[in-house]
């Protein structure tokens, strides 16, 4: 579907919400699509595709607010689905402060974070798959100096489009693009043990995407450094937070 088509299906909804009794909504439709390859031992295991197209709804219905989302958008499966979304959200507590400001205050900012990448049209299948056999065979000759049970490597891409609608006068569509490789590598340790380790990234662009190499390079380091790893020693230890996480701290 078009931004204007996806837009006109977010504008229907919220009309047929508005009418059912919501007093403010805010409609989001999109669809998407994705695919992966992922290759194992010389071979594809897997190959991936799928698409998808759902809306997302957030409801203020006698000052009290829910949200709710559905893949079904047949006019009927959505008009059934509202009743129950608004019949719903008269349940739950009052929540006043969920309410839309005012237009004014939802300004149209005048950036391209360009989250869209032209040349992904022009990706193929084949391409997909000879990304994925590429990436293996560098693992493969990265990895000749580690014991080795098996390595997998991983090439996939998607888009999505979105629109979104909000019964204050709001509207906004966008398309958006991703691309990424990535491997995983089982190790077999002297004691039996079969550590793994794994590396990958992904972009919007695909010309900003790490090479191969560095996927490579990176997932036999970090195999190498599982070798012969053991669990920490159980104990009591003082915690701090560092970053994003509790962790022991050395400093304390």
């Amino acid at each position: 579907m078009s931004h204007l088509q996806l837009r006109e299906a977010a504008e229907a909804i919220a009309a047929q919400a508005l009418s059912l009794g919501a007093e403010e909504v805010t409609v989001r439709v999109g669809e998407g699509s994705y695919s992966q390859i992922e290759r194992r031992d010389g071979k594809v295991e897997k190959a991936q595709e799928s698409r998808s197209r759902s809306a997302g709804l957030s409801l203020m219905v006698e000052g009290r607010y829910s949200s709710h989302s559905s893949n079904d958008l047949r006019p009927d499966a959505m008009r059934a689905f509202l009743e129950r979304a608004i019949a719903a959200t008269r349940f739950m507590e009052p929540d006043p402060d969920r309410r839309l400001p005012d237009r004014d205050l939802m300004g149209d900012a005048d950036v391209d974070l360009d989250p869209f990448d032209p040349a992904f049209e022009s990706w193929q299948a084949a391409d997909r798959g000879a990304a994925a056999e590429r990436l293996e065979q560098l693992c493969q000759a990265q990895a000749r100096s580690v014991p080795t049970r098996s390595i997998s490597a991983y090439a996939w891409d998607g888009r999505s489009d979105s629109a979104l609608v909000a019964s204050n006068g709001f509207a906004s569509s966008w398309s958006g693009t991703s691309c990424g490789h990535g491997a995983s590598i089982s190790l077999e340790d002297s004691d039996g043990r079969l550590p793994e380790a794994w590396s990958s990234y992904q972009t919007r662009h695909r010309a900003d995407l790490p090479s191969a190499e560095r996927v490579a390079e990176e997932l036999v380091e970090r195999g190498r450094k599982r070798l012969g790893s053991k669990a920490a020693p159980s104990g009591r230890y003082r915690c701090c937070w560092i970053g994003r996480w509790w962790a022991a701290c050395s400093r304390c």
